[in-house]
């Protein structure tokens, strides 16, 4: 996912398929941390940030048309 990101840079045409892997992996990950039950102070902040950037990354690619 890192060598996706950096060859945004060089070749912008990946953007949309970079946003899609990413929002795909924080939306997993989200959702892993919602179904843990007990969570501490860790677990609710990655929880908050997952879903965080997997809503801004949907947001980016509704943006996009796509």
């Amino acid at each position: 996912m890192g060598a996706l990101g950096l060859l945004t840079l060089a070749k912008p045409d990946f953007l949309v398929a970079a946003a899609i892997v990413g929002g795909l992996y924080y939306g997993l990950a989200g959702a892993g941390h919602a179904v843990r039950g007990d969570k501490n102070a860790s677990e609710w902040t990655a929880l908050v940030t997952d879903l965080f950037m997997f809503f801004l990354l949907a947001a980016f690619l509704g943006a996009r048309g796509f």
